[in-house]
């Protein structure tokens, strides 16, 4: 097993040339929200903007649209049809449209299991890299179906509670657990004081901070991989820069606020200090 230090994640970077245009750094698809959960998605898409990604576009329920895009101007905004506040099964030739120029997605965040099933079994047959976490996760793990669409190109992003869900047990060690689901197919990024992640290699990444116990980090980890994915980095690579990124980000908020009063919002805020501490500038 290899720990992940920020020297890792400095060798790994991406070059950012002077006379890059959006383009160049990818255009992440976020597929996320429902009614009473706007919040995920706004932190997700916050947390991708902060990440370097060229281009975002939320697909949420279309009663978000005003809150999307009041919230994230940055972002552009697909609405979709929806049913008790959830994305309905009308949204798939909308997302099949939208699929042009998009080089990562990310889904579950906010999404709940009001969503059509279908809404994940398109994201995950797709094509594209992937972040799949929260409620796209409770969707996979209750049909075996959904399951077995998941690939190498696919980062699974379960807190414990969600891993066991999808392995259909009690939680083991975190390092067999995520092995376990590495198994299912994807790469398997395992949440925890200490995260996991499980792909050829086995990594644990040990930043952050108590502070992040709070609803809302795992939606900033989403974006910040997503973001990741857009922009070419192969799905292992994003995965554990993704988590030491996210926890360094969550270092920096409980350094500024304290770990009972920051929020994922300071986490996401916090995330361009740990790209200027990357990048140098």
């Amino acid at each position: 097993m290899h720990t992940v230090t920020m020297d890792d994640v400095r060798a790994a970077l991406l070059p950012r040339p002077r006379a890059a245009h959006k383009n160049d750094f990818g255009h992440l698809l976020i597929i996320a929200g429902s009614r009473g959960m706007a919040g995920a998605a706004l932190i997700a898409t916050a947390a991708a903007l902060r990440s370097g990604v060229g281009l975002t576009t939320v697909a949420c329920p279309q009663s978000l649209l005003p809150i999307l895009q009041i919230a994230q101007p940055c972002a552009m905004c697909l609405p979709l049809p929806e049913e008790d506040g959830a994305i309905a099964e009308g949204a798939i030739p909308l997302l099949e449209g939208a699929l042009a120029g998009k080089t990562a997605l990310s889904i579950g965040c906010g999404l709940s299991l009001r969503a059509c099933a279908c809404v994940v079994r398109w994201a995950l047959s797709c094509g594209l890299p992937a972040a799949v976490d929260a409620d796209a996760l409770n969707h996979i793990a209750r049909d075996d179906a959904l399951r077995a669409l998941l690939r190498p190109r696919h980062v699974i992003t379960p807190h414990p509670g969600e891993a066991a869900r999808l392995l259909g047990r009690s939680a083991h060690s975190c390092l067999e657990d995520a092995r376990a689901l590495h198994a299912l197919g994807p790469v398997a990024l395992l949440k925890g004081a200490d995260s996991y992640i499980a792909g050829e290699r086995d990594w644990v990444s040990g930043s952050g901070s108590v502070g992040m116990a709070k609803g809302g980090s795992g939606d900033a980890l989403a974006g910040v991989l997503g973001a990741l994915l857009a922009q070419g980095y192969p799905p292992e690579t994003a995965a554990w820069m993704a988590s030491e990124i996210h926890g360094r980000a969550g270092e920096r908020a409980a350094e500024r606020y304290g770990i009972v009063s920051m929020t994922p919002q300071d986490m996401v805020d916090a995330l361009s200090d740990v790209f200027r501490e990357l990048y140098g500038r």
